[in-house]
């Protein structure tokens, strides 16, 4: 069962203030950095990019930090902003809240959703709200785990992908219909996965019907699953990206 708003903003409050959390590689900051600093090239490569930042969702602030130290006049909102919110000296603007705290007429050159909509009650809405802080030709990026994902397939209910705070699982292709439903066009994809810790070249290869054989061998009993797990890698090829764990992806804003 997915946690509450409440329940996920006090625990994300929580984790950007101790690393004694469970998932403390994912919240360290120096990780958060190399992180920033990969998605702030696939941002730096988009055409006509501009220089005003709004990043939804920000966590700690750290995306905001690295991007404003790069000559971006970066907004930074989320609802566990922390002591972010108080604390002098900061390059970017901080905001502990929602995108309902950020003006209606505040317009940007970029808006950033860095693994933020599949934690969205609304995605739809989400996309939609965003869409409207952009300029006429501004870009929206996000970034979310694949669950056409080969390793999500066969990592089952234990893969990371079902966290408690994730309240949608998404692939490209679904991800692209929200994005056309909610008015963006000129969907362009990243061609690494923004993790360091990760292999970071997009993978083309087909599923495997001699691993999936392999796997028959080694469990008899299972053998309808491993070839429904087959059947959906196989449909799941082409914009799904079934090497890809997660993925980014940019989508224009024109009126």
């Amino acid at each position: 069962m997915a946690h509450t708003t409440q329940e996920s903003v006090a625990y994300f409050e929580s984790a950007y203030a101790s690393a004694q959390v469970a998932d403390a590689d994912y919240f360290d900051r120096d990780q958060k950095r190399e992180v920033a600093e990969a998605e702030l090239s696939f941002m730096a490569s988009l055409p006509g990019g501009g220089r005003s930042l709004l990043d939804i969702g920000a966590g700690s602030g750290i995306f905001a930090e690295v991007a404003a130290a790069k000559g971006y006049l970066a907004t930074a909102v989320d609802p566990a902003m922390g002591r972010l919110a108080t604390e002098p000296g900061i390059p970017f603007t901080p905001v502990r809240g929602t995108l309902d705290d950020i003006s209606p007429d505040a317009l940007f050159d970029l808006v950033t959703l860095w693994d933020v909509v599949e934690h969205a009650v609304d995605p739809l809405a989400l996309l939609s709200t965003a869409r409207r802080h952009l300029t006429d030709g501004g870009w929206l990026l996000l970034e979310t785990g694949n669950h056409a994902a080969t390793h999500r397939i066969w990592g089952g209910p234990q893969h990371w992908i079902y966290k408690k705070d994730h309240r949608w699982y998404f692939t490209p292709q679904s991800v692209e219909s929200l994005l056309t439903e909610a008015g963006f066009c000129e969907i362009v994809y990243s061609d690494s996965v923004l993790r360091p810790q990760l292999d970071r070249k997009v993978s083309r290869s087909k599923p495997s019907w001699l691993r999936m054989l392999k796997s028959c061998a080694r469990s008899p009993g299972n053998i309808a699953t491993h070839l429904s797990r087959y059947r959906f890698q196989r449909r799941s090829m082409g914009r799904q990206l079934p090497d890809i764990g997660i993925f980014a992806l940019a989508a224009k804003k024109v009126d």
